[in-house]
């Protein structure tokens, strides 16, 4: 055999090796999606909680969660790209709120923003709180939360509603209501984070540096979907949780400034409801690492849940103390799930019960 036929043969077989390699991760995962009918993520253990008993649309929503994707946008980051499912309706990037003739003809119109439990993870369209508000008080009700956002974001995208006059036409008394807390100082307190960006910023930079220049010829790049993969199947499998720093508890400094930075976005936000002539709310949200909710069946006892509490414990009295200290309607509902024992279905997230509480909250707090 001469040298470069047996040159040739080895060059095929490494090519090969690395073509099955490469081809791997999308293979099998579509091989999972046919066999099970399902992603290869499709594990949330919350939909067998026992507060969903009486939810028959509980895994049918965690699956369709799963399948959610969303959009890149300068200034607001994300939002989910427009779904049609059984327990998830978004339209135009914002999820469908309930809706009848009261809310219909009703005269003022509330606005909810914030992160994830604004949104609706963990309920269908009409157990997210700004649709039960809706239905309970019969006041028009938007929601323009999204997974994920911090009082930031949630601010630039009520800087949309009034730069692009999408609901210019509307002839209601407008009430704006943020919702944050939770993922302020989940994700600010990180100490690789900076204080000021949103939870994806470094991803985002990341991936704007591994297409730069001959960075992108970088065989990690190559091999992304393969790493991706094969931390996934890590992830799974693996009893070891990924570690994360976090210095607010720490680092007083950085806790007032996470503080600092959102009662000053709601400040902002205020401003800018009442140059349109409506009203404004900032309410910090509940987390179940802090107060008395009754949590025995989730496994909050991580050193990483731990560790998250003592951020909270850090961050939250500072955001109490700048709020009550400003100019615009503050509500602290912290407190509002002590001695649930059926309210949150993780640290941060709840389920249709929660909300029923809440609403019950915020209608003796928001309307007249």
């Amino acid at each position: 055999m001469s040298w470069i036929k047996l040159v040739t043969i080895n060059i095929a077989i490494i090519l090969s090796l690395i073509g099955g390699i490469v081809l791997v991760p999308p293979i099998v995962t579509y091989s999972y999606q046919i066999i099970f009918n399902s992603g290869i993520d499709d594990n949330d253990k919350r939909a067998n909680l026992s507060l969903y008993e009486d939810y028959k649309w509980a895994k049918t929503h965690f699956n369709e969660f799963e399948s959610l994707s969303t959009h890149y946008f300068d200034f607001i980051t994300w939002r989910r790209k427009d779904f049609k499912g059984q327990t998830i309706n978004i339209i135009k990037g914002n999820r469908k709120t309930y809706s009848d003739i009261r809310t219909q003809k009703s005269k003022k119109e509330f606005w909810f923003f914030g992160g994830s439990t604004t949104w609706g993870s963990g309920v269908d369209d009409y157990n997210t709180y700004p649709s039960l508000f809706a239905k309970a008080t019969g006041v028009s009700s938007l929601n323009f939360g999204e997974t994920g956002y911090i009082g930031r974001q949630s601010l630039d995208y009520l800087m949309n509603q009034f730069i692009f006059e999408e609901r210019k036409k509307n002839s209601k008394e407008i009430h704006i209501v943020f919702y944050d807390g939770g993922n302020d100082v989940s994700y600010l307190c990180l100490t690789e984070n900076s204080v000021s960006g949103t939870g994806r910023e470094l991803t985002i930079k990341s991936l704007i540096e591994a297409n730069r220049g001959i960075d992108k010829f970088k065989f990690q790049r190559t091999f992304s979907q393969v790493i991706a993969f094969f931390k996934l199947v890590n992830n799974k499998f693996s009893k070891n949780q990924p570690t994360f720093e976090y210095s607010c508890s720490t680092n007083s400094e950085r806790a007032r400034t996470v503080a600092s930075n959102l009662v000053k976005n709601w400040s902002i936000a205020n401003s800018l409801a009442k140059l349109r002539g409506a009203e404004f709310t900032a309410i910090l949200q509940p987390v179940a690492l802090i107060g008395s909710p009754s949590i025995d069946y989730l496994n909050l006892m991580s050193k990483h849940h731990l560790t998250l509490r003592e951020q909270y414990l850090a961050v939250y009295p500072y955001i109490i103390e700048y709020a009550n200290n400003s100019d615009f309607n503050f509500l602290d509902l912290t407190q509002v799930y002590n001695n649930c024992a059926n309210c949150y279905i993780d640290r941060i997230h709840v389920g249709p019960q929660a909300h029923g509480k809440l609403v019950n909250v915020l209608n003796k707090n928001l309307l007249p």
